[in-house]
């Protein structure tokens, strides 16, 4: 396009090619644009799908622990029994019958239910406690302001007996998580027990949580380049989904992640199960496929991906307080101190469809990018330590010209049709 020239006003500039013999040069010009084309179709068409309009979604969750049982039954049910192993299988119990790398780190363990090794944390997570301290105090009489105190209170509570203990077999216990998701301009509603939903391993391996969602399928009446995927399916026996939600063992979420909680950290010579450590659990919804330019599979799906958050410990302290007061405190009272697994849920994602409003802005912005590798070879073009003084100076007295009053140009008019024969530079002097 016409530009006003930096020599005044009273002209413009207008665009004058020159052709340049220079194998640097059209090297330099291929790769760049290379590496355009690839971003552009690559990066930006067939992994992000660019060519979409994506939009944000409406979320809601609801986690819950739950104690491992027989065939899945209902605790409720007097026939219904708890499928723990024995504590002669768990290694960090003085029962464990083999051998252990630290026969120090043993400790008493004992069996809790989901209610009290659960933890109600009031955020719309979860934790399920793995080392539990209990600790019985009474109210100190050094807590009664009088004159002779100067009204002061020096100590609210002392101690009288503790005790700690680890919950057995916490890794088989379950963690079942409902969830949904809503887009309000497309109307799309989605729960967790329609859709695919999958759990993304540390090492990158993706299981698919067996339940009773829709799966693609190959129809012969169908267009379908990329063919259905057929990812691993997770054993029953780690994850399954129903009606409550997603079903997933601890012991599963734990390997995702790839931990362990009786490993022994450097820095504090401390195990995970000893201390507590906090999960962080994103639930990313989608609809489109990467390197699926027709999308004929838009299924709506999601992922779990599971992270350890850097935390030293975590733990929730509960109280049990008498009903008889000391002035302003309980008589008597226990604390629960529970260190255990937090497990922090992250629901989003977005669903595409296809927008010409956007693959056009994808069209504008790849444009943009090849004019700009243009500007970069031309100004290496110009440059003498690229191409030599010989050819920085021919392009400079080719290129930058400037046109006079009495030039071929005069009298055609600002929208005329303008025939001017485009100098060319003597080949003999660029390839001097």
């Amino acid at each position: 396009l016409p530009m006003y020239s930096h020599k005044g006003l009273n002209g413009f500039s207008t665009k004058k090619e020159v052709f340049i013999v220079q194998p640097t040069l059209c090297s330099c010009s291929i790769l760049l644009k290379s590496c355009v084309g690839m971003y552009v179709l690559g990066y930006q068409l067939l992994m992000n799908n660019g060519y979409m309009k994506f939009h944000q979604l409406s979320t809601m969750h609801h986690p819950r622990i739950a104690v491992p049982t027989v065939n899945q039954c209902d605790m409720m049910d007097d026939d219904c029994e708890t499928s723990f192993r024995t504590l002669t299988e768990l290694s960090y119990c003085p029962e464990f019958h083999g051998q252990c790398a630290d026969n120090n780190s043993r400790t008493e363990c004992r069996y809790m239910d989901h209610l009290a090794a659960g933890v109600n944390t009031g955020d719309d997570n979860a934790m399920v406690a793995t080392h539990i301290h209990m600790i019985w105090q009474k109210a100190s009489e050094k807590c009664q302001p009088s004159a002779r105190n100067g009204y002061s209170c020096n100590k609210t509570f002392r101690t009288d007996k503790t005790d700690h203990f680890y919950v057995a077999d916490v890794e088989n216990f379950w963690l079942i998580l409902n969830h949904a998701i809503a887009e309000k301009e497309t109307g799309i509603k989605m729960s967790v027990e329609k859709a695919a939903g999958t759990l993304v391993f540390n090492n990158g391996t993706e299981k698919l949580v067996p339940g009773p969602e829709e799966s693609c399928s190959q129809k012969w009446w169908q267009f379908r380049p990329i063919p259905c995927p057929t990812p691993q399916l997770l054993d029953e026996k780690e994850g399954f989904t129903d009606t409550d939600g997603d079903h997933m063992k601890v012991n599963t979420l734990l390997a995702a992640a790839g931990l362990n909680l009786d490993e022994v950290r450097n820095r504090t010579n401390r195990t995970f199960r000893n201390d507590g450590v906090a999960l962080r659990i994103d639930i990313e919804y989608y609809n489109t496929r990467p390197f699926n330019i027709f999308q004929s599979d838009q299924r709506v799906g999601y992922k779990y991906m599971i992270g350890v958050d850097r935390m030293t410990n975590y733990q929730i302290d509960e109280i049990r307080p008498s009903t008889h007061l000391k002035g302003g405190l309980s008589r008597e009272r226990l604390q629960v101190r529970k260190k255990g697994i937090y497990f922090r849920f992250e629901v989003n994602g977005k669903l595409g469809f296809f927008s010409l409003n956007t693959l056009v802005l994808q069209f504008a912005g790849s444009m943009a990018l090849l004019v700009l590798c243009d500007k970069i070879v031309r100004w290496l073009a110009s440059q003498a330590f690229f191409v030599g003084e010989l050819r920085a100076a021919a392009f400079e007295k080719e290129m930058y010209q400037i046109v006079g009053e009495n030039s071929d140009f005069r009298g055609m008019g600002l929208f005329g049709r303008m025939e001017r024969q485009v100098s060319e530079v003597d080949n003999r002097f660029l390839h001097a």
